[in-house]
């Protein structure tokens, strides 16, 4: 794949922490092809792929390493007889989506049921493999997490 006339960065010197911990050699930013600092918006621009669709597949298993497929979805992802979801993105520069509620231990938590529309907006981050969300609702997470 050819990405033309984009800029590229380089660090020369980083900080130990938390960079020789991450199991990572570099960073490429996905930012909606909005954002014309994006890979994505030059990927676009030339037409290089056959659908302007990225598939990311973030592992929860620490054992098996994530992927991204430019210009589709890889399908081996998917579960048997699952279903594929669409999300609209809420803010055309980040990878911005609403979502109604957290699940631990198969219970919902209810956190946004008190937000508009019954949505808390959430962040995902394919550089870091986080989702962000809202301050107060994150922390109500705090005692969920360490039930027994």
């Amino acid at each position: 794949m050819t990405v033309p006339s984009h800029p590229f960065g380089l660090s020369v010197e980083q900080t130990s922490y938390p960079f020789k911990i991450l199991p990572f050699d570099g960073i490429l930013g996905l930012a909606p092809s909005v954002n014309k600092g994006s890979v994505l918006h030059q990927l676009k621009a030339a037409k290089s792929l056959p659908r302007n669709v990225i598939g990311v597949y973030l592992s929860e298993d620490t054992h098996r390493s994530g992927s991204m497929d430019f210009g589709g979805v890889e399908p081996t992802h998917i579960a048997k007889d699952g279903q594929l979801h669409w999300h609209k993105i809420t803010h055309e520069s980040e990878w911005s989506v609403g979502i109604k509620d957290i699940l631990v231990n198969g219970k919902p938590l209810h956190i946004c049921d008190e937000r508009k529309d019954g949505l808390c907006p959430a962040v995902v981050d394919t550089g870091s493999s986080l989702i962000t969300g809202p301050s107060a609702e994150g922390e109500a997470l705090g005692p969920n997490l360490h039930q027994e």
